[in-house]
């Protein structure tokens, strides 16, 4: 008896120590085939709005905040690999800006200091000219903050589209696609 409770506990264990091996968007770790995903993102109030093989759109709330989800697949296997958020679009610069930082701040409490991040304009736009927006736009503005965590990366910056979005990107997975996408490259030759 006692050898199978101890079989029992080191299988639990390992079951556990497994799914804490991938990223994880709102408790669903990044990973298995995407129709397994998008039915644990409806259990917890997310609508499907489009899906195809390799890709889900989704809406829902996030941090208080209505959203977008994009879900990325792996081009053979259709593994999760990949969760973008992106907010709703901004119509000023000032509104942008703190909505970026207000998530900053949320990330930075949850995962600490960022391990790379860029706040900055390019020539001949800088903050204050009151064209931030349209450098935005043009790619002449670049707001971003890496949170490296042990499993994956949360990405966060500004598009170009005046959103702020969130990219949560599996490594296990991402290191799949790259594998399944040269596997089809080296299929073509």
């Amino acid at each position: 008896m006692n050898k199978l409770c101890t079989l029992f506990i080191s299988l639990m264990f390992s079951v556990t120590i497994f799914a804490q091996n991938h990223l994880e968007f709102r408790g669903i770790p990044i990973d298995g085939h995407i129709d397994d995903f998008v039915r644990k993102m409806k259990a917890i109030g997310y609508v499907e709005v489009d899906r195809n093989s390799s890709v889900a759109l989704m809406t829902g709330d996030f941090a208080n905040h209505s959203v977008t989800i994009t879900i990325l697949t792996t081009p053979k296997s259709h593994k999760v690999y990949n969760v973008v958020v992106e907010l709703e679009k901004q119509s000023s610069w000032l509104s942008i800006k703190n909505r970026y930082f207000e998530f900053n701040e949320l990330y930075t409490s949850k995962y600490g200091k960022p391990s790379k991040g860029v706040e900055r304009f390019y020539d001949p736009y800088y903050e204050g000219d009151g064209y931030e927006m349209q450098a935005l736009k043009l790619e002449n503005c670049f707001y971003a903050s890496l949170f490296d965590l042990s499993n994956g990366t949360v990405l966060l910056t500004m598009s170009d589209s005046a959103k702020v979005m969130m990219y949560y990107t599996d490594s296990k997975n991402a290191e799949l696609k790259e594998r399944e996408e040269k596997s089809s490259a080296l299929d073509d030759i």
